[in-house]
């Protein structure tokens, strides 16, 4: 026995490491960004998430906004607008899954595991600061799904929702 619980500890150890990357998930490798006061002049982003189960694997994601400019850095501001502008963050569980450019986003099923997760949405200008109401709030949707029910979606939360 002697020298088992060396052994075991690595093998934990090396689990932890490498779980990210055998569930489908993204090792979290990302440093985090600070967060960004909405300036005094915009109006407050206004953020909804809607998930719809897709036919051929996993789930189709829309993100619904009124107030935000989103696109990529080459194109957005380029309107005119007065609204804020950047990109999304995308993160399942926790783990940045992806940057966001546009409002349909499909998400395989291997994203998820069995049970509860929890898929979250911030808002983001182009340095990667995440936007934030003067409240403190990062400007953000989260829905928790269970991809194994039918009714999939068991709680949604908006920081700046639309009604």
């Amino acid at each position: 026995m002697k020298g088992s619980i060396p052994r075991t500890l690595f093998f934990l150890i090396v689990l932890l490491h490498v779980a990210p990357v055998m569930s489908g998930h993204p090792a979290q490798s990302e440093m985090v960004h600070p967060s960004r006061i909405l300036p005094s002049e915009s109006a407050v982003p206004q953020i909804k998430l809607e998930l719809f189960s897709d036919a051929m694997d996993g789930f189709n994601l829309t993100i619904v906004l009124r107030g935000y400019e989103m696109g990529p850095p080459n194109l957005v501001g380029s309107t005119g607008s007065s609204s804020v502008s950047g990109h999304a963050h995308l993160y399942i569980n926790d783990v940045k899954v992806q940057r966001v450019y546009g409002r349909y986003v499909h998400l395989p099923r291997r994203l998820f595991v069995d049970g509860v997760n929890k898929l979250s949405v911030s808002l983001n200008d182009h340095d990667h600061q995440t936007w934030q109401l003067k409240s403190g709030e990062d400007v953000m949707a989260i829905l928790l799904i269970d991809p194994r029910k039918t009714k999939f979606i068991k709680s949604h939360y908006s920081t700046s929702k639309i009604l």
